[in-house]
């Protein structure tokens, strides 16, 4: 019904008098009145759910914000979210600024994406259309979704743009293919001009340098690099605008130490900077050797040390013996253990070498020693080996060195007594201090370089008198001879002999090393005293014996009776031709007939 017609038939029933066949119409008005404002709210409550569901239904650009240098590629991504609207196409028409960007290519389709049905896809001149939807029959998505990757390159045309979503984009619901597209999100990019880069190639960062150095840097730039500035400590040293980029730097005009050298490129709008340190060392290494000293006598393994020193470090020592290199050490404290062992004994020379990290060399002066490993000559000459000693002996060592001798250590069974540096090496041993007995002498001898001689030689100590000789005899056995005997002497070292005394007077010219002496060319009838004195090894005689007496017989008594008879006669007889003492009458070794004779002129006598 036409609302200009209700309208009529509203003021025809509301103005009196009402007719009752009126009262149906009146009836459907009143419902007509009564569901307009209930329809209005109800399609505005609609209104207000279908607006509150599309607004996070989006279309958007990621990445959202993006720097790119110009003159280079980049990729965006399309993407959809319908968070939990099932979706089964969409329609991105994009637009950009074709002053800034070129498009380059719109993926057919890309990875990870479940939009594999193309229906549209094309780009340039500003604007991209892009139509995807799911594969016939594919489960509808939900949520976040990759539609397309586009790829754009910036211009050389520095400054923001973006890339948007145009009229006609759109989200459809699988369920009644409503677009349900709430809004888009653009894609803000910034192309920008970058500087250039720069690299200092030679010297290497940290490296130590010397004299003239080449200094030399690599540079680019998109649009080309107008120059290279070479700067040392900040200062600019040199301009290069030419490939390759290098630099002459004297080192020797820089003090010794830590420098930096910087290379700045540049280009029509831009600089970079790279800068290094390196450590400037012109100066040799000062080294010299402080063991062992100029002069010195040296035997065996020595510990040769050097002292270096440089303003920035020393990197290794060379130890040379003779010009010749022995040994390198590289760190402090340098050293090198010299065998000298291995060179002749003599004077040799020592010298060092320091490098520092600049490959500056230094010399040290060379060091004359003198290399001793031989031992000296030594032996005692006094007293001699075995012998027998007693009281204060004088030890005597006779020793020679071609370097000279230091000291000369004496010691007694291993203690030592004294030490004698000068010569006649002597010690004077008192023997009364030891025990009786045997005893070792040692004499160490040192030569100024240390090397020694160990002479050593055994010797018996007697300071105790042997007994006195007991039991002393003496027997008259013929007119010239008497006959003595005696007990042993005791010694705790040893009795060497006997001195036989007579009178008072020593008869002996030798010891006599048995307890009996035969006392011989004595006058006949003569009365003799005798006493007896044990000497010990060491020359150490006892005290005497007991005296002893004896007279001689008459000439012709053989048999001592005191007259020279017939029994004297016949004891003759009886010893003719032997050696019989008693009736050898003139000693002549033989009992004969000029014994015979003797007797019969001392007949009866």
């Amino acid at each position: 019904m036409k609302t200009a017609e209700l309208l009529r038939k509203y003021r025809r029933i509301i103005n009196p008098p009402y007719n009752p066949k009126d009262l149906p119409v009146i009836l459907a008005t009143l419902i007509i009145l009564i569901s307009i404002p209930l329809t209005v709210i109800a399609v505005l409550n609609a209104r207000e759910f279908r607006s509150r569901a599309l607004a996070g239904i989006t279309l958007s650009i990621s990445p959202a914000t993006q720097s790119i240098n110009q003159g280079t590629n980049f990729t965006v991504q399309v993407r959809e979210n319908s968070n939990t609207e099932p979706v089964n196409a969409v329609q991105a028409n994009l637009t950009y600024d074709a002053t800034k960007l070129d498009f380059v290519s719109l993926d057919n389709p890309p990875a990870g994406t479940s939009f594999t049905t193309v229906a549209e896809g094309s780009g340039g001149a500003g604007s991209i259309r892009i139509a995807r939807a799911l594969a016939g029959g594919a489960t509808p998505v939900t949520g976040d979704q990759l539609v397309a990757t586009v790829t754009f390159k910036a211009k050389y045309v520095p400054g923001a743009t973006a890339v948007s979503f145009a009229a006609g984009s759109a989200i459809v619901r699988s369920t009644d293919n409503i677009d349900i597209l709430g809004n888009t999100t653009s894609g803000t990019f910034t192309v920008v001009n970058p500087p250039p880069t720069v690299t200092i190639t030679n010297p290497a960062a940290g490296s130590t340098v010397k004299g003239t150095v080449n200094v030399t840097a690599t540079a680019s730039d998109d649009l080309g690099v107008t120059q290279v500035e070479f700067l040392v400590d900040g200062s600019s040293k040199s301009i290069d605008t030419t490939t390759p980029y290098a630099y002459s730097l004297d080192a020797t005009t820089l003090t010794d130490g830590g420098h930096t050298i910087s290379a700045k490129a540049y280009d029509s709008n831009n600089t970079t900077t790279a800068t290094i340190n390196v450590i400037v060392d012109n100066n040799a290494p000062t080294v010299y050797i402080s063991a062992p000293v100029g002069g010195a006598l040296v035997r065996g393994t020595v510990n040769a040390t050097a002292t270096a020193s440089d303003t920035v470090g020393v990197t290794k020592v060379e130890f040379y013996v003779d010009g010749g290199l022995k040994s390198t050490d590289t760190s402090s404290p340098f050293a090198y253990s010299w065998d000298t062992t291995a060179v002749t004994d003599g004077s040799h020379s020592l010298s060092a070498k320091a490098y520092d990290n600049a490959g500056n060399v230094g010399n040290s002066s060379a060091v004359a020693v003198t290399v001793d490993n031989t031992s000296p000559t030594a032996s005692i000459t006094s007293p001699a080996a075995a012998a027998f000693l007693r009281g204060t002996v004088n030890i005597a060592v006779t020793t020679s060195d071609a370097n000279g001798i230091s000291k000369v250590e004496f010691r007694i069974d291993g203690s030592l007594k004294v030490t004698d540096i000068s010569s006649p090496y002597l010690y004077s041993w008192d023997t009364t201090t030891m025990a009786d007995g045997n005893h070792a002498i040692l004499a160490t001898t040192y030569d100024n370089a240390g090397n020694t001689n160990a002479a050593t030689i055994n010797v018996t100590t007697d300071n105790t008198l042997p007994s006195a000789p007991t039991g002393l005899t003496a027997t008259a056995v013929s007119g010239t001879q008497i006959n003595l005997t005696w007990t042993a002497s005791t010694d705790a070292i040893g009795v060497a002999g006997y001195d036989i005394y007579r009178g008072g007077i020593k008869i002996n010219t030798g010891l006599v090393n048995t307890t009996s002496y035969n006392d011989t060319g004595l006058t006949p009838a003569t009365s003799y005293s005798y006493y007896v004195k044990a000497i010990d090894k060491v020359g150490s005689a006892s005290t005497s014996s007991s005296t002893a007496s004896a007279t001689t017989r008459k000439t012709a008594d053989i048999n001592g009776d005191g007259k020279v008879d017939i029994f004297d006669l016949s004891i003759l007889l009886t010893r003719w031709g032997s050696s019989n003492v008693a009736a050898d009458l003139n000693s002549s070794g033989i009992v004969d007939i000029f014994d015979l004779s003797i007797l019969l002129s001392r007949w009866g006598t």
